[in-house]
């Protein structure tokens, strides 16, 4: 964690600070769950690391994905130090997804499938439910399109409850008792703090959820499980507003490039 990033948080600091947490306590959160994550945009200035859209190539022994593609990233052009997850070396990361959150056969959910560097693939067509589906097929049409580059960036926890069974139903974190009012401090800033680009690598889901019902996604420091984000897309599509896709897997299923293991969470508010 370069100390550039870190004086990001400014905005942070002085809103906690502002609200009346001690400045100790503010140092301590920071120190014990800032995460680095990788903000990927088009049209940016940084390296290229992959794209929105494009074809279609996998491996013949692949099937077809249930979910358009979304973005296919090059594992390699990711720097060590850019996100604190452990992605793959080399190959590439292909992320499925439609912004629906809607549970049922032919609606919301998403997949990630791994193509290993040097792997013979094939390009397909992309066809399944969406491209028989008029209404779908309006979504999938405006899936952007073009190379991604990456910013390096920065994130803290959206959500900072231990969750109860019982009122008040939630509590603060073991070892730091202002979790929650640090929490909502960060959601007020970062806007101001987070490159915003249409992807993100690493670090905390953006939680609409307030953390009970996606746990999962990590947008939580209290994670015994140890889930992590792999990847949050926000389309920015007509008749999606506001939705966003999130890819989730447990730590050591990403180590061990089992991606059948990633869990999808679609947040949509019309």
């Amino acid at each position: 964690m370069t100390p550039e990033l870190l004086e990001r948080l400014g905005p942070f600091r002085e809103e906690a600070v502002r609200r009346g947490i001690p400045s100790a306590d503010v140092d301590q959160w920071i120190s014990s769950t800032v995460r680095p994550c990788a903000t990927l945009s088009t049209g940016g200035n940084g390296s290229i690391v992959g794209q929105l859209g494009g074809p279609l190539a996998l491996p013949a022994d692949i099937s077809d994905p249930e979910f358009p593609l979304v973005a296919s990233i090059d594992c390699a052009a990711i720097p060590e130090h850019a996100t604190d997850i452990p992605l793959p070396a080399d190959g590439r990361l292909l992320l499925f997804g439609y912004p629906d959150d809607d549970s049922m056969w032919g609606a919301g959910g998403g997949s990630v499938v791994y193509v290993p560097h040097g792997a013979a693939v094939e390009t397909r067509k992309q066809e399944s439910w969406y491209t028989s589906d008029p209404d779908a097929q309006r979504i999938t049409d405006q899936y952007a399109q073009g190379e991604l580059s990456l910013t390096p960036d920065i994130c803290l926890p959206f959500y900072g409850c231990v969750d109860l069974p019982e009122p008040p139903f939630g509590k603060p974190l073991p070892g730091h008792p202002r979790s929650e009012e640090l929490c909502d401090a960060w959601i007020c800033t970062a806007d101001q703090i987070l490159r915003g680009g249409v992807l993100q690598i690493g670090g905390y889901a953006c939680d609409e959820y307030q953390g009970s019902d996606v746990p999962l996604l990590s947008s939580t420091v209290d994670n015994p499980e140890g889930w992590v984000l792999l990847a949050e897309w926000r389309p920015q599509i007509e008749g999606r507003e506001g939705a966003t896709i999130h890819w989730g897997i447990r730590r050591q299923d990403l180590a061990a490039l089992r991606f059948d293991e990633v869990s999808v969470n679609v947040f949509w508010n019309p």
